[in-house]
C-alpha cells in the first residue's frame, strides 16, 4: 500500500514538471494615416503581451513598416513611428517578431475617396445638408468625421458619422449643422476605418485615416 502511495506521489510531480506552460497571448496595434494636403504618411505600432491586461514589450528587433526599420519614439512607451512623403498608397505592411522570435506580418488597407464637397456652397444652421464624394462607399468598421474650423471664431468642431451601404452621399443632420456657428468655415474630412484580425494567435487591432484636402464654405442661421 505504502509503495503505491510513493507511486501515486511519483506520478503526480511527474506531470507537474511536464505540463506545458499556456502560450503566451499578444496585441498588435498598428495604424497608419495619408494626409491628402500635405502629401505625407504617418505609421505607428506597438506589441504587447499578457492577458487579461496586456503590456507594452519590444520585439526582437523592432518593427519594420513597408520593409523599412521604424523609429522607436521617446516618452511614447514602446511605441515605433515612420513618417515620410508620399503618395496614396492602400496596402501598409508591418512585420514584427514576439518574443519566442518568431515572425509576423500584417497588411493593413486603407480606402481613400475624392472630390469630396457638399451640395452647396452655403449650408444653413437649421438644414441638414448633403455630403458626397467619388470613390467607394463606406463599409463596416469606417466612419467619415467632419472637422470644422474657423480661425475668426478660435474654433474646432469634429463631427463624426456613418452610413453602411452602396451610397456614396451622407446626410449632415440639422441637428449637428446647429453644432456649428454661423461664419466662414473651412472643413476637411477623414475616412477613419478599424481593423481586427488575428495572424497566427497574434490579436491586431489597426486603425488607418484618410485625410482630405480642406475645403472652404459658409454657415449661415
Amino acid at each position: 500500500m505504502k509503495h503505491i502511495f510513493f507511486l501515486f506521489l511519483t506520478t503526480l510531480a511527474f506531470l507537474s514538471c511536464t505540463t506545458p506552460e499556456p502560450p503566451r497571448k499578444y496585441v498588435f496595434d498598428c495604424y497608419a494615416r495619408f494626409d491628402e494636403q500635405a502629401g505625407k504618411m504617418t505609421a505607428e505600432a506597438s506589441l504587447n503581451e499578457g492577458d487579461p491586461t496586456p503590456k507594452p514589450v519590444d520585439p526582437p528587433g523592432g518593427i519594420r513598416y513597408q520593409k523599412v526599420n521604424m523609429t522607436l519614439v521617446p516618452m511614447m512607451g514602446i511605441k515605433y513611428q515612420h513618417e515620410y512623403p508620399a503618395d496614396f498608397t492602400k496596402d501598409h505592411l508591418f512585420e514584427w517578431k514576439t518574443l519566442d522570435g518568431k515572425p509576423h506580418e500584417f497588411t493593413l488597407q486603407m480606402t481613400s475617396f475624392d472630390s469630396i464637397s457638399f451640395d452647396s456652397k452655403v449650408l444653413s444652421r437649421s438644414k441638414p445638408a448633403k455630403f458626397s464624394w467619388t470613390g467607394s462607399s463606406l463599409e463596416r468598421g469606417e466612419a467619415l468625421v467632419f472637422i470644422w474650423e474657423n480661425t475668426a471664431l478660435g474654433k474646432t468642431v469634429p463631427v463624426e458619422l456613418y452610413n453602411i451601404g452602396s451610397s456614396k452621399t451622407i446626410e449632415f443632420p440639422a441637428v449637428k449643422m446647429a453644432e456649428i456657428p454661423a461664419g466662414n468655415w473651412t472643413y476637411y474630412v477623414v475616412r477613419k476605418k478599424l481593423h481586427k484580425a488575428t495572424v497566427d494567435g497574434v490579436t491586431v487591432n489597426g486603425i488607418t485615416e484618410y485625410y482630405s484636402r480642406p475645403q472652404a464654405v459658409k454657415v449661415t442661421e
